[in-house]
């Protein structure tokens, strides 16, 4: 069986999924661990009066440079069209993928909702229930003292893994860090190197 990840980070328009929407989705897909493909686009929002303050704040964004995005109609057959079919067959129940990243569930919870707006009824026959967390991963390594960290934030773990981390709040940064990190801790503490 090939094992098919796909590492996700979005940016939104604030924290519920319900109202809030994407406005960044970015994508690393691998297969057996080897990257095979990226994905990332910038889309407007519909609904412009669930822009929350702090989002902008935090993505550094304002509302004028969210109206020169493409529209969500676009980002949606951008990713699932173009990007997504060419890597699972959503009528084979065997042939799916994982959905990974730091805090997955939230952008899961995004993802889904993107689908059901958009009309298309299928997210799970595109991806498993279950998901790849690095948050999740990173607090049992804590709890047990594998590592020494202050929080389960991926500017934290990204540092205890030695890396630099600059551009936070970028999907395709934060994903790609998110990547890197969780394979340094597969590395350091699952591979047996004997």
């Amino acid at each position: 069986m090939v094992k098919k990840i796909l590492w996700i980070d979005t940016e939104t328009t604030g924290l519920d999924p319900a109202h809030n929407e994407i406005t960044q989705l970015s994508c690393i897909y691998e297969e057996d661990g080897e990257v095979k493909d990226s994905f990332n686009c910038y889309m407007q929002p519909e609904n412009w009066s669930y822009i929350t303050e702090e989002a902008l704040e935090v993505q550094g964004k304002t509302i004028e440079q969210l109206k020169e995005y493409p529209s969500k109609q676009t980002g949606f057959v951008q990713f699932v069209v173009g990007f997504l079919e060419k890597h699972v067959n959503r009528y084979d129940k065997t042939d799916k993928i994982v959905l990974a990243g730091q805090n997955v569930d939230f952008d899961k919870n995004f993802l889904y909702n993107f689908f059901c707006k958009s009309g298309n009824k299928w997210f799970y026959s595109y991806f498993y229930h279950q998901v790849l967390d690095l948050k999740q991963l990173a607090f049992v390594l804590s709890l047990n003292n594998f590592i020494k960290v202050k929080d389960v934030k991926l500017s934290s773990l990204a540092a205890e893994c030695g890396f630099e981390f600059k551009n936070a709040h970028d999907a395709r940064f934060d994903i790609e860090m998110t990547r890197n990190v969780y394979k340094k801790y597969i590395e350091r503490f699952f591979i047996n190197k004997e």
